[in-house]
């Protein structure tokens, strides 16, 4: 089979069972999808494993939930297109099923040159999907501005008896995204809570006396509320770090 090269446009033939290759003319590394190719890049893990259940126990106390031990770590390279649409491109999952958590991952900033297929090979490769060419294979899409990125994550499975949970970390910029995680701590309203809390009740009172007039009183509260609001959503929700 005769296919064209996604970087120099050389045509060159490949057999039937090859998804991912070299180029022969520019020595780019390719996926093959349907008889298209596209630029294949590799992300380099820069997050040890080790690193794992020290990166989990702050998200899970970050959002004021019950740290847990781990109890196992997979290493996954997942496959995303890269689409770009005049900005940095955007990652779409290439692979199925995707934890609902990760339609919000970014791909990293990272300078480093991620043409090298060996870059995360202790990572277990996951298969694009077969439906992945859905994303690019319709009469409004251009397959130019389509590329393959390998993202390195650990998937972290931790809990205690019969309450199991699973995470995925970000092995080059260690983001922990927590896939129904614990619910958060409800015995007792933490100490940081409680000074945030009691905080925002006296900026209030000190307002009410020292700002008369409605309309500006009413402009400080919401200044406060503004300024406070990221605090606050960590505190009570705390579902990605």
């Amino acid at each position: 089979m005769d296919v064209q090269c996604a970087n120099c446009s050389a045509k060159f033939q490949v057999t039937r069972d090859q998804v991912f290759m070299t180029c022969p003319f520019c020595d780019s590394t390719l996926y093959l999808d349907r008889a298209r190719t596209f630029r294949h890049f590799v992300y380099p893990p820069e997050v040890p494993a080790a690193r794992v259940p020290i990166l989990l126990e702050e998200a899970l106390r970050r959002g004021e939930r019950p740290v847990m031990p781990v109890e196992g770590v997979e290493k996954q390279l997942l496959p995303f297109w890269g689409v770009k649409e005049g900005g940095p491109p955007r990652p779409v999952p290439a692979f199925s099923p995707v934890p609902p958590v990760l339609k919000s991952y970014t791909f990293p900033t990272s300078e480093t040159n991620l043409d090298n297929p060996d870059a995360a090979k202790e990572f277990n490769r996951v298969p694009c999907a077969e439906a992945a060419s859905a994303h690019w294979d319709n009469e409004n899409s251009r397959p130019e501005a389509f590329s393959l990125y390998m993202s390195p994550f650990y998937k972290a499975r931790y809990g205690a008896g019969a309450s199991q949970y699973a995470a995925w970390i970000d092995a080059v910029g260690g983001r922990v995204y927590l896939e129904d995680p614990p619910p958060p701590i409800t015995g007792a309203i933490s100490k940081r809570s409680f000074w945030l809390l009691t905080g925002l009740f006296v900026a209030f009172f000190l307002e009410g006396l020292l700002v008369p007039h409605f309309g500006w009183g009413l402009l400080g509260a919401v200044v406060v509320v503004g300024a406070t609001y990221p605090f606050l959503k960590n505190i009570f929700t705390g579902g990605r770090a």
